[in-house]
C-alpha cells in the first residue's frame, strides 16, 4: 500500500501512514523538533539516501574566492565516505574561503621622481 513510512537510520520503522493528500500535490512539508537532518524526501521505498563508501565529495569555494592560506591553489577539498558512513572532516580552520586581492607586482608598478616644485607644494 501506498503510504508515509518514517525511519531513522537503521531503527525500526515507524508507523505507516496512508495518504491524506496524493504526494503530487505537496508543496511545503514542515519539521519540528530538537534533532539534525540529514535527508527529507519523497522517494521509493528501497531509497537508500548515504553516498556509497568511498564516494569522493569535493567542495570548492565559491567563484572568485580562494583559499586564505593559498592564494594561488586550486581552491578545493576532498572528502571520502568512510566505512563507518560519514565523511573524513578536514580542520575547516585552515580552509577560509576570502575574495582573491589583486596582487600588484614590482613589474606593474610605475616610479615616478618628484621634482622639487612637487615637494615644497
Amino acid at each position: 500500500e501506498d503510504g508515509w513510512a518514517m525511519n531513522i537510520n537503521k531503527d525500526s520503522p515507524y508507523p505507516h501512514f496512508m495518504h491524506a493528500v496524493p504526494p503530487g500535490e505537496i508543496s511545503h512539508l514542515e519539521l519540528r523538533g530538537d534533532y539534525t537532518v540529514g535527508f527529507v524526501g519523497f522517494v521509493a521505498e528501497k531509497f537508500e539516501p548515504a553516498p556509497p563508501l568511498g564516494f569522493n565529495l569535493t567542495y570548492s569555494c565559491p567563484k572568485g574566492m580562494v583559499f586564505e592560506h593559498d592564494w594561488y591553489g586550486i581552491p578545493s577539498v576532498m572528502m571520502t565516505c568512510q566505512d563507518y558512513g560519514a565523511f573524513d572532516e578536514p580542520d575547516w580552520s585552515k580552509y577560509q574561503c576570502v575574495l582573491q586581492k589583486r596582487d600588484v607586482s614590482p613589474a606593474s608598478l610605475q616610479i615616478r621622481k618628484k621634482s622639487w616644485n612637487d615637494i615644497k607644494d
